[in-house]
């Protein structure tokens, strides 16, 4: 048996011991950061990878969305808005709106 003849990998290992952090211009060195998907401050001043998306909750007939605070849905006719504080109670609304598809808008930032 005749195998074909591979070339060898050249492996390398650098050390980066200072951290240039973001760069937002068009030249960006070896130690900065100037653009990736799927990172988070959490663990600042390092960058991670954030948390895998996950499924919160299912729901049907979801006509609009927003959260402040809390998480309010407009499912078919009824609204329903979930705090964020664990404590806290649900308030929903049945037969509150036509089922059709809401454009939500918060103004401001205070609840």
């Amino acid at each position: 048996m005749v195998l074909a003849n591979r070339t060898k990998l050249a492996n390398s290992r650098s050390l980066v011991r200072v951290f240039g952090g973001l760069n937002e211009t068009y030249a960006c060195s070896e130690a900065e950061y100037s653009a990736g998907v799927n990172f988070s401050a959490r663990d600042f001043p390092a960058l991670s990878t954030r948390k895998p998306r996950r499924k919160l909750r299912a729901l049907t007939g979801l006509n609009g969305m927003y959260h402040l605070n809390g998480l309010l849905t407009i499912c078919g006719k009824d609204i329903i808005y979930t705090p964020d504080d664990a404590g806290a109670d649900t308030v929903s609304c049945t037969d509150a709106v036509s089922d059709s598809r809401k454009a939500l808008v918060g103004i401001g930032t205070k609840t």
